[in-house]
């Protein structure tokens, strides 16, 4: 195994279960940091061939056929959230690093099963919430934590999007409780530095595709906190997806931030108004880094099954609310 480094992946042999638009990015990172793509799994032939073709890799439909066949080191999950449970529990049972995508799984009940799994194992669980590492969310908590706007007390999301092409209709199948709010629920604990010790929830499905598309969500907090997220699926609203589909604002005692997810941030403090222009990184390989020096470094991953069990939970208690 060649040597890891903080620019070089410790794991040699990677396999990518799922290759739709996310596994494809996954295989572009990976390869953009000089691992090795030894696998590509998914049970639709075009997308694992396109996958093996671009980004190397032996194709399988099944990942047990994967793991068996080429012993990965990781096992990336990229797959629907409901073929979540069965792959990380096959990869923990053959000795494999994961890292997984957003939600964790489809119960609170299966994630805790999945997290003791890795645990047991002696490997690593990295959980996908990229959009911590995307530049303008990373910014708005560089803020708070410098203590521009003195504590925080209130967070207000919005987030809407168009529906999603029918290659990805299986997302509003999830509904947006698991498909999407998972982001919005994590930036608030995160720029709030907090945990919840409430939730409350209303869903809606306007459009009648499965899971609902709609959802309003109150987190409270012991210190009176409270954040506030909305979250919609739009059949007619703009082509903004991963640019300016997520609003927010941010307030403390100090004066506020506000911007969008597109890279605008303004900052309103007792030092005047400032407006900046955050510029983007690409926040799949800086979680994806991130995930592999900790793996290097033999220390608990940034972001792991703590904050994906969290996250299972409140999904869980908003569903209930």
């Amino acid at each position: 195994m060649m040597p890891a480094t903080a620019e070089s992946a410790p794991a040699t042999t990677i396999a990518v279960v799922g290759c739709g638009l996310v596994g494809q990015e996954y295989c572009r990172c990976f390869r953009g940091m000089g691992a090795r793509i030894a696998a590509v799994c998914d049970p639709d032939p075009a997308r694992r061939r396109t996958a093996a073709r671009i980004h190397g890799g032996t194709e399988f439909a099944d990942h047990r056929d994967a793991v068996s066949a080429v012993s990965p080191d990781l096992v990336c999950v990229c797959t629907p959230t409901a073929d979540h449970h069965a792959v990380v529990m096959d990869a923990a049972a053959a000795g494999c690093h994961v890292f997984l995508e957003k939600p964790m799984a489809q119960s609170v009940d299966q994630a805790a099963e999945m997290a003791a799994a890795v645990k047991a194992s002696g490997k690593s669980l990295g959980f996908g919430l990229k959009m911590r590492y995307e530049a303008t969310f990373r910014e708005v908590r560089r803020r708070i934590q410098a203590g521009e706007i003195d504590v925080p007390g209130r967070v207000m999301i919005s987030y809407n999007q168009n529906l999603p092409p029918p290659e990805r209709m299986w997302y509003l199948g999830e509904g947006v409780l698991l498909g999407s709010m998972p982001h919005p629920f994590d930036l608030a604990n995160w720029w709030l530095d907090r945990v919840p010790e409430w939730i409350w929830a209303e869903t809606s499905n306007r459009l009648g595709l499965g899971g609902e598309d709609s959802a309003l969500a109150v987190l409270g907090y012991d210190d009176g906190a409270r954040a506030v997220i909305q979250m919609a699926y739009q059949p007619s609203f703009p082509d903004v997806a991963a640019r300016d589909d997520i609003t927010f604002q941010v307030t403390g005692g100090g004066g506020y931030l506000h911007g969008a997810r597109s890279g605008v941030l303004h900052a309103i403090t007792r030092e005047g108004r400032t407006r900046m222009d955050v510029p983007p990184v690409n926040a799949f390989e800086a979680e994806l880094r991130d995930f592999l020096r900790s793996i290097a470094e033999n220390r608990v991953p940034p972001v792991g099954a703590a904050e994906g069990l969290l996250i299972q939970e409140l999904i869980a208690l908003a569903g209930r609310s």
